[in-house]
């Protein structure tokens, strides 16, 4: 079920009626057609909302948790993020919700970073005022030197 929805939701994207979760009317109607044919079950536009807040839920906990990770590698076939044994314990140690994905497979993980990566507000490039002040002078020093 889930296969065929983040299918359909794909598809939209490629159409250009929707950008990761936010989909145009014209999408959701055509997701409900598509989904209640294939999965042959009614459905309406709020239970593809709903799916769609449950997946990206799921995906946003894991994503987040090892996007950084330095060892963590994303393995296809198992469906699961692998790592070495030592490694694990480390990151267990450090993050203990990251335990439940050391068994746990993400079916679809490659599909759903294509949907919902890209709009992941991650605080790398942020920065205060003051602290991007700092960094204007410093730009600027460092080309009146050059």
């Amino acid at each position: 079920m889930d296969r065929i929805f983040i299918d359909a939701m794909l598809e939209q994207q490629v159409n250009g009626n929707g950008i990761g979760d936010t989909f145009t009317s014209t999408a959701y109607k055509d997701m409900v057609v598509i989904c209640s044919e294939k999965i042959e079950i009614p459905l309406t536009k709020d239970n593809l909302k709903n799916r769609i807040k449950t997946l990206k839920s799921h995906f946003n906990s894991c994503y987040d948790l090892f996007k950084n990770a330095s060892g963590v590698q994303w393995h296809a076939e198992s469906k699961r993020f692998e790592v070495e044994e030592a490694v694990w314990k480390q990151l267990i140690d450090a993050n203990p919700p990251i335990k439940k994905w050391r068994y746990t497979p993400v079916p679809h993980y490659e599909k759903l970073l294509e949907l919902f990566a890209h709009d992941r507000a991650n605080g790398q490039r942020a920065s205060t005022a003051a602290e991007r002040n700092v960094e204007i002078i410093l730009e600027e020093e460092q080309r009146d030197l050059g």
